[in-house]
């Protein structure tokens, strides 16, 4: 299991996105973009799983897509303390989204029994069960 999935599952409260910052003229910049374009692709590789939660789920996905190509509505056009909302949601979203699947996850797999046979192996030299009389080494073990 990697980290940001055993944060997740340990303590969710405890995860932070790791974004981008950018100094331009003494103003620091959070870059979400790359963050959120990467999300994203991760939601696109199983996606009919996704349009299954509905209105919940596109209404948690709506900060992290406003910053990717996925919507024609673009989270750049917005006033800054708008975005900067945006931006401190994505979080947040990202926990409730992480427990919203955890709640629906298959549960544990039943444990395989291993195989027992009724009837003991067969060696190599003993008479082939088919019933031929050969050896079973010269009939049915190739």
């Amino acid at each position: 299991m990697n980290s940001i999935a055993g944060m997740l599952m340990g303590a969710p409260e405890a995860f932070e996105p790791v974004f981008l910052e950018r100094e331009v003229e003494d103003e620091v910049y959070t870059i979400v973009d790359e963050w959120c374009e990467g999300y994203s692709r991760g939601v696109r590789l199983v996606q009919e799983h996704w349009n299954q939660g509905g209105q919940e789920m596109t209404d948690l996905l709506t900060p992290i897509l406003a910053f990717t190509g996925e919507t024609s509505w673009r989270g750049h056009d917005l006033a800054d303390d708008e975005m900067r909302k945006l931006q401190q949601a994505i979080a947040p979203n990202v926990r409730s989204i992480h427990a919203y699947w955890l709640t629906r996850r298959p549960g544990q797999e039943p444990v395989r029994k291993p195989v027992r046979h009724s009837e003991p192996r067969v060696g190599r030299n003993d008479p082939c069960p088919c019933g031929s009389g050969r050896k079973y080494k010269k009939c049915c073990l190739h």
